[in-house]
C-alpha cells in the first residue's frame, strides 16, 4: 500500500515511530507499505487523524465518487480524543451525492454549490433515548462537522469536562439555550463567556439519524 508509506513520509515519520503511535509493531508497518496485508479498521481510524488523510486513501478506494468509508464513534473528550464504536463493524458508508443532499442547509450560500469533503462527516453511535423524537435510542447519526450554531438543530456537543452528548441548540441575542433531555425538559443557558470559556465545545451537527446501519 504505497499510500501509506507516502503519507507516512510526508509526517517525518520513520517506520517504527508509526508503529508505537499506533500501538502496533514495526513489522505490521513494513507489511502494510508491501503490500502483504491490511490495517484493522479501528487501527486505519487512528492513522488517518494522525496522518490527516481518509480512510479511502489508506485502503487505496479506487472508487473516488464513493461510497466513501467513515468512522464511527459512540463518544468523544472533551479534549477531543475520540473512541470508535464497539458494536459489530465500526463503518459507516456514504457517497457523494449523500453528502452533498445532507449538507446543511443553514451553511449553504444561496447560488453556491457547497464543496463536499467526505472528511467533513462521521458517524456517532447513540443509545439513549434523551433526543427522542429526532434522535432514537441505538441509531447511528450522521454528524457533519462543525463549530456553528444551526438554530434548533440537534449537535454533537461537549459540555463542562463530560464526554460528547448530543442536545438541541438555540441561538438567543446574547446566549444558546440548550435542550439537554428532550424527555424531561432538562436545559441549560450559556453566556457567550461560557462558549469561550470552553463550557460548551460543538463538534458538529447531526444531519441524518439511522438505524441498523452498522456494516
Amino acid at each position: 500500500m504505497d499510500n501509506i508509506k507516502a503519507f507516512r513520509l510526508r509526517n517525518h515519520l520513520s517506520q517504527f515511530q508509526l508503529a508505537e503511535a499506533l500501538k502496533v509493531t514495526q513489522a505490521c508497518v513494513s507489511r502494510w507499505e508491501h503490500g502483504k496485508s491490511v490495517p484493522e479498521v479501528e487501527v486505519a481510524i487512528n492513522m488517518s487523524e494522525l496522518l490527516k488523510i481518509s480512510l479511502d486513501e489508506i485502503y487505496e478506494n479506487p472508487h473516488r465518487n464513493g461510497p466513501f468509508l467513515t468512522a464511527i464513534y459512540d463518544t468523544i473528550s472533551s479534549s477531543g480524543e475520540k473512541h470508535v464504536c464497539g458494536k459489530a463493524g465500526c463503518l459507516l458508508q456514504l457517497s457523494i451525492e449523500e453528502m452533498r443532499m445532507l449538507f446543511p442547509r443553514a451553511l449553504r450560500k444561496e447560488g453556491v454549490t457547497p464543496t463536499i469533503v467526505p472528511s467533513d462527516f462521521f458517524g456517532y453511535y447513540v443509545e439513549d433515548a434523551s433526543m427522542v423524537p429526532n434522535v432514537l435510542p441505538n441509531t447511528i447519526n450522521v454528524i457533519y462537522k462543525t463549530n456553528k450554531i444551526i438554530d434548533n438543530a440537534i449537535h454533537l456537543v461537549n459540555i463542562d469536562d463530560e464526554v460528547s452528548r448530543l442536545v438541541r441548540l438555540t441561538n438567543n441575542s446574547s446566549s444558546v439555550w440548550a435542550l439537554l433531555d428532550a424527555t424531561t425538559g432538562e436545559n441549560r443557558v450559556f453566556s457567550s463567556r461560557d462558549i469561550k470559556n470552553g463550557h460548551l465545545q460543538i463538534r458538529g451537527v447531526v444531519v441524518q439519524s439511522r438505524q441498523n446501519f452498522l456494516l
